[in-house]
């Protein structure tokens, strides 16, 4: 928890999102904790969990969603929504078209399943629902072969393309015959293959971009110093010095600590101080770089560049829409002091980088001690 270190007046906020702001999406998470999920099976539960996780294609996995939920457009829904059209199924023409007997029961459905590779007959159990009976599966799948596996993906792949059979047949003509639905299964795995093609998808670029912000290595960075340029080089200016900073939080009990490092000549780093305290992870990262700053200001630094391996820092402090409410108070006076010199910049760099002051941390947060050079 932060403690106040000026006069503040109390703010009220919500405690659901980090910026204390309400959002559609947190008012939606609210009543989906309080309330639904109490009401919905662990089978359901787990399922929906799920959806999101499969390795297949978004697009399917949304399907996948609407049709559990009874979502899809069948000729059910739409008469029960007002809509004036026959009831009868577009296939079969022989029983009413809601999904059970569009996915399961109707005899071009039944032909589908049988000649699948998993050779599944959907009459056994009769009784159960069609959400039910897919989530048995899926989940089975899930289970015995994990996320990839390949079974898990034929039961979507065969229910997408008895939907788009279906689509077909009512939006652009087509027969609907066997014929019709052999070719969208092919067109529907081969989409797939190449979704999951390692080419197409570059994985490393895209954690590398969604973990520094589109931002190359060394350029995540931010001044907050009165001189509003952006060093090209860490050591900058009249009276400089490099801070390799870092906090270190244990979970079990709640300790934290802080540790920094200096140099003069960007070569040779020297043990500054550390701290200790309790509080949060990311809280412990944000109150080391403000110790930090504040022993260079004793010292009469003017131009200090910051090193911390916290991205989440760099960014609130560039974008005020991002800061956490509960770390308002740290963050302003963070500002207030990084304020008062030349130049003040945190730099994002890799946890190698400041390993020294990740030890100082570490120690002053066992150990329960503080110092300072």
């Amino acid at each position: 928890m932060e403690l106040l270190v000026e006069n503040n007046e109390d703010i009220l906020y919500r405690n659901s999102h980090p910026s204390g702001n309400y959002s559609v999406k947190t008012g939606y998470a609210f009543l989906i904790n309080s309330s639904s999920l109490e009401q919905v099976a662990d089978q359901d539960y787990k399922f929906f969990k799920l959806i999101c996780s499969l390795n297949i294609p978004p697009k399917w996995s949304l399907f996948l969603w609407k049709l559990v939920m009874n979502g899809l457009a069948v000729r059910s829904n739409l008469i029960r929504r007002g809509v004036d059209i026959e009831g009868a199924c577009v296939s079969c023409g022989m029983m009413d078209e809601d999904l059970q007997h569009l996915f399961r029961f109707c005899s071009f459905a039944r032909y589908a399943w049988n000649n699948s590779s998993l050779h599944i007959l959907t009459e056994i159990n009769e009784s159960t629902s069609l959400r039910h009976w897919i989530q048995h599966y899926i989940l089975l799948f899930n289970s015995e072969d994990g996320k990839r596996s390949e079974r898990l993906q034929a039961v979507v792949g065969v229910l997408w393309s008895l939907w788009l059979t279906k689509n077909g047949r009512v939006f652009r003509n087509e027969r609907g015959y066997v014929a019709d639905y052999f070719r969208h299964l092919s067109q529907t795995m081969n989409s797939l293959e190449s979704f999951l093609k390692p080419d197409s998808r570059p994985k490393e670029h895209s954690r590398h971009l969604a973990s520094n912000g589109d931002q190359p290595p060394g350029y995540c960075r931010v001044n907050i110093g009165r001189r509003g340029d952006l060093p090209t080089t860490p050591m900058q200016g009249d009276n400089a010095v490099i801070l390799k900073v870092d906090g270190s939080w244990d979970k079990t009990t709640g300790h934290a600590g802080f540790g920094w490092a200096y140099s003069l000549d960007a070569v040779n780093f020297w043990d500054a101080g550390g701290e200790y305290g309790t509080m949060s992870a990311l809280h412990a990262e944000l109150t080391a770089c403000l110790k930090a700053i504040s022993w260079a200001k004793t010292k009469g630094y003017q131009c200090i560049t910051i090193c911390t391996d916290s991205f989440s820092i760099v960014q609130m402090l560039r974008s005020p829409n991002r800061r956490e409410v509960r770390l308002l108070w740290t963050l302003q006076e963070l500002l207030k002091v990084g304020g008062s010199f030349d130049m003040c910049t945190l730099w994002k760099v890799g946890r190698d980088q400041i390993s020294q002051a990740h030890f100082i941390a570490g120690s002053c947060r066992r150990n329960l001690v503080s110092f300072s050079v």
